[in-house]
Formats: C-alpha cells, sequence, structure tokens
C-alpha cells in the first residue's frame, strides 16, 4: 500500500523553511524564516519540534 499520509499545515512550513535555508542564506532568508519561526510558535508548535 502506497497512500501517502498528507502532511499537516505547520510540517508544509517546515519543509518551506528548510527549502528557504538550502536554497539561500542571505540575511533576507533568515528574516522571513524567523518571522515563519514565531508565526509556528504563536500556534503553538514548539520550537524543540521545529528545529527536530
Amino acid at each position: 500500500d502506497n497512500t501517502e499520509i498528507p502532511k499537516i499545515d505547520w510540517e508544509q512550513v517546515v519543509d518551506e523553511i528548510v527549502n528557504k535555508i538550502v536554497k539561500s542564506q542571505a540575511v533576507e532568508t533568515l528574516t522571513t524564516i524567523r518571522q515563519k519561526i514565531y508565526e509556528l510558535q504563536s500556534h503553538c508548535i514548539p520550537p524543540s519540534l521545529v528545529l527536530k
């Protein structure tokens, strides 16, 4: 059975963060990533889980 389980919203955001880090290590990218991490925290996703 090759059925993929869809990722939940916060996992998709983490994937976006990872892709941005890999694509560009510029200051602007860091600012965007920081904002996304703050958004995850505001939705009760702990930073330790995000950084895992």
